[in-house]
């Protein structure tokens, strides 16, 4: 099951709501996976969604806002591009009823006119607009977070509502922003997308709506990748510093040959002597781990270090590359 899946079967679990709420969310549903059927016997709908779940769920706020029986008349699924894709029917002539009380039809100059936005009057209470916004995400929601090796702690994640037409996503924006979510908002070809892409917006968004668990699994997720991350980091850092200790070693000690086969180690002062006596013994000491070889500071063997190069460029002419 995908995250967007649990997601929206945990808000569906959760959700109560009154009349007035339960036609907002109706009426969304609507707007996002139904589709208009006109005939000669009138106009119905039909619903279509390759969530079983997010189907069920408006056949109930149907039957509950009708009385109809929806359950007598059977979901079709069918195979969309390998996905199962579930379809219902509302029968005549009590889709038209449907349509109207949420909304989607409107009668305008004893004419019926088809409400391409959101009915402002379905949204007046506070509730309601948020019933309106939870039956848009679970009609036209999806969700995505990073991959488990992802690097990005932020990036990666992304909360869409994909809407077909550009009223719809405006004035679902203003219910949004209402409760103070400022979503961005993207034409992409025939439609129109509101997207957030913070994490944190992310997970008040589900809080808000009522996924609670799901908001905990992502927080989760997040810490989990953090560590890991750091993780990473902590062993990118060790293994440069330990690149950088054998590289510097190998120049070090090619120094100390080239000084010995000159002049002989032993003409050096007995200082110079014990750092090369140990520098050639521990190939792959740090600095501090000669150091403390040398019972020195780490700042005094640099020092040691530093007359070594000049002996080294008198002896042999050539300038050192560190």
């Amino acid at each position: 099951m995908t995250f967007s899946a649990k997601v929206k079967e945990e808000i569906i679990q959760k959700i109560t709501l009154e009349r007035g709420e339960k036609l907002a969310q109706l009426s969304a549903l609507l707007h996002t996976i139904g589709s208009l059927e006109i005939t000669r016997e009138g106009i119905t709908f039909e619903l279509a969604t390759d969530n079983e779940q997010v189907l069920l769920h408006a056949k109930h706020l149907i039957q509950q806002v009708t009385k109809f029986d929806v359950f007598s008349v059977a979901n079709e699924p069918s195979k969309v591009a390998s996905k199962t894709r579930y379809a219902w029917r509302m029968p005549m002539p009590m889709g038209q009823d449907v349509l109207k009380e949420t909304g989607v039809l409107q009668l305008t100059d004893g004419h019926l006119e088809i409400c391409r936005g959101v009915d402002k009057y379905l949204v007046e209470e506070e509730n309601a607009k948020k019933a309106y916004i939870v039956g848009a995400f679970l009609g036209a929601g999806t969700i995505s977070i990073p991959e488990e090796d992802a690097f990005s702690l932020s990036r990666g994640y992304h909360l869409e509502f994909l809407f077909s037409n550009g009223e719809q996503a405006q004035d679902v924006c203003h219910l949004l922003a209402f409760f103070d979510f400022l979503p961005k908002r993207v034409e992409r070809k025939e439609t129109s997308v509101v997207y957030f892409k913070e994490s944190e917006a992310i997970s008040d968004l589900l809080a808000f709506m009522g996924a609670s668990a799901c908001v905990l699994a992502l927080q989760n997720e997040k810490v989990k990748r953090e560590i890991k991350n750091n993780s990473n980091r902590a062993s990118n850092c060790i293994t440069a510093n330990i690149s950088k200790t054998v590289g510097a070693s190998v120049k070090q000690r090619a120094m100390m040959q080239a000084i010995d086969e000159a002049v002989g180690i032993e003409t050096l002062p007995p200082s110079l002597q014990q750092l090369c006596s140990v520098r050639l013994k521990y190939e792959n000491a740090s600095m501090q781990e000669l150091a403390d070889m040398l019972h020195i500071s780490k700042s005094a063997v640099n020092q040691r270090f530093r007359a070594l190069v000049k002996v080294y460029e008198e002896v042999t002419g050539e300038t050192y590359e560190s």
